[in-house]
């Protein structure tokens, strides 16, 4: 659509998140867009909405000459899938997106902590699994429905437990499940750089995936400012965007503010739902999902988007 500038003061700017995208649906992973639903949103996007690149986007709307109907692209981890099936999708409408990188994964080629909980379920073939000894229950797995039940229940109990005690609950899952965690999640170096290359942006998503406050001020410290220095020697480029791990508003403090604003980063953003304008804390800003599964769905949830900012 035409880039219209907004003359206004009322700049608004909404900032789209993506994490994966499939090749078809994942029965413990039911919220993660296939990429089906990713070329079909892909395609609305690019009629309704003008897409530019965040960095951008933030600049346009301090400076008050934001086009109407702009919607910035993010995808939080750094997934390979971003790489091989997000990309071309991207390229195809002729899009740009941002990608919030967790830069131990990608340098060590890790498994996300969640990742090593929803794939040993997965891989288990027995009736149930006793997680007694690390504090929680005994669980059904016997079909997808219980093993999608198990894992959220899981996940909820252990993602806010301090680092080190996070750390031991994964390190025992992991010997009780004997999961093997072969397969390459993650980009590598040389996909990060080629993404940087097509013209997408590069953000800091942290080292590891742990939530902020769950950290020790020097870890948390650490986090923020050694996974910028890493990113930035991958791609030979400045990173100035970051996004909090998990990123709600329990997730962060005043002080990692303070510490991301320091260390020369442009802009930090949640996983708050809401709008961007120019009132908003350019430390804490929000970002909005698309969760509706039916085409209609998604497509009625895009209008309704543009029509909030026409």
């Amino acid at each position: 659509m035409p880039h219209t500038i907004n003359k206004s003061s009322h700049q608004i700017l909404h900032v789209l998140t993506y994490h994966r995208v499939l090749d078809k649906h994942d029965p413990l992973q039911p919220d993660i867009t296939t990429k089906h639903q990713f070329s079909f949103q892909m395609g609305i996007i690019k009629r309704l909405f003008n897409v530019i690149d965040l960095e951008e986007a933030i600049i346009q709307l301090k400076e008050n000459r934001l086009p109407k109907r702009t919607i910035a692209i993010t995808f939080d981890d750094g997934y390979r899938d971003n790489y091989t099936t997000a990309l071309p999708i991207l390229k195809k409408y002729d899009l740009t997106a941002t990608f919030f990188l967790i830069s131990s994964a990608i340098q060590n080629d890790q498994w996300l902590w969640h990742d090593l909980i929803i794939e040993g379920i997965r891989a288990l073939k027995t009736a149930t699994i006793d997680l007694s000894s690390l504090g929680l229950q005994q669980y059904p797995i016997s079909n997808d429905n219980e093993k999608l039940v198990a894992t959220q229940e899981i996940l909820r109990h252990i993602k806010y437990l301090p680092e080190p005690q996070l750390k031991q609950f994964i390190n025992d899952f992991k010997s009780l499940t004997s999961i093997s965690n072969n397969t390459r999640f993650m980009m590598s170096t040389s996909e990060v750089r080629e993404l940087s290359n097509e013209g997408m942006g590069i953000g800091s998503h942290a080292v590891e995936h742990y939530i902020l406050t769950t950290q020790t001020p020097s870890a948390s410290r650490s986090n923020i400012i050694e996974s910028k220095k890493s990113i930035e020697a991958m791609i030979n480029k400045p990173v100035v965007l970051y996004a909090y791990p998990n990123g709600k508003e329990k997730d962060f403090n005043a002080e990692h503010e303070s510490i991301i604003k320091s260390t020369g980063y442009l802009a930090a953003f949640t996983t708050c739902y809401d709008k961007i304008s120019l009132s908003c804390n350019d430390y804490a800003l929000p970002r909005v999902s698309c969760w509706p599964s039916s085409r209609i769905g998604q497509l009625l949830y895009f209008i309704r988007l543009a029509w909030r900012v026409r």
